[in-house]
């Protein structure tokens, strides 16, 4: 197995998108995705995971790994060793600096599928505990001071991706919508932001001066939350917070 699989990583490295598409067209994804779940060795988890962050760099194949090894990778992978627990107790402790080459590949694959479409990014985000054990490896590379790693790249660069256009396509997304204003001297309709419509520069320096007519116009009204932000909360208040396009790391 773990001789196979290097075979493919070796392969699947690099510009040659045949090798990668002949290894799809194999049913080679789900292959992997079964031998992941049945690894436990630290060095054939690595290889299959390498593999299948290289097959993620081509468009073609970003879907079928969503689809057929998002929640593997979750499971088996990112959560296990990352160290995070649902509910944290006294023994808990990061566990992701000995498998950091498995989660740095798992995390750059993730990375790049999350590029790919807004079907992939909802599945993402919908994927239990992911975003959070992403957030807890950050936090802990941070508090070693440790920041500057291939490990927090992938993460932060996954998180900024699911970030993207949050507010219009979680379940839902027309709640957090946000009224545009309509200047009564306006020759066409204002050009719109993820932070609302724009405003030329007399109407914010003229805010200094008198208040608006309507002052709750141009705000949002959230729901009030009773209980502490996790899971999808945490990416929507990073989608309103952050307005950037996904981007792909090879």
């Amino acid at each position: 197995h773990y001789g196979a699989c290097g075979a493919l990583k070796n392969i699947s490295y690099g510009k040659d998108q045949d090798n990668k598409i002949a290894i799809k067209n194999c049913d080679g994804v789900p292959a992997l995705v079964r031998l992941l779940r049945k690894a436990h060795d630290m060095d054939l988890t690595e290889v299959i995971t390498g593999t299948l962050w290289n097959l993620s760099s081509h468009d073609s194949i970003k879907m079928a790994i969503v689809d057929h090894a998002l929640h593997a990778l979750t499971d088996e992978v990112v959560i296990p060793r990352s160290g995070w627990e649902r509910e944290p107790n006294e023994d808990s402790k990061p566990r992701h600096i000995e498998w950091e080459s498995v989660l740095t590949n798992t995390a750059g694959c993730l990375r790049n599928v999350s590029s790919e479409r807004s079907e992939a990014r909802r599945k993402l985000r919908e994927c239990d505990g992911l975003v959070d054990a992403l957030i807890y490896v950050v936090q802990s590379e941070v508090g070693q001071k440790d920041s500057d790693s291939k490990l927090v790249e992938n993460c932060v660069c996954l998180l900024r991706n699911l970030s993207y256009q949050v507010h219009r396509e979680i379940p839902h997304a027309e709640r957090y919508q946000e009224t545009p204003l309509a200047p009564a001297n306006a020759a066409g309709p204002p050009a719109a932001s993820c932070f609302g419509t724009k405003k030329g520069k007399d109407e914010w320096f003229s805010r200094g001066k008198k208040p608006p007519e309507d002052p709750g116009a141009d705000t949002v009204d959230f729901p009030k939350r009773t209980t502490p932000a996790k899971g999808m909360i945490l990416r929507v208040c990073a989608g309103l917070l952050l307005h950037s396009s996904p981007g792909e790391k090879r």
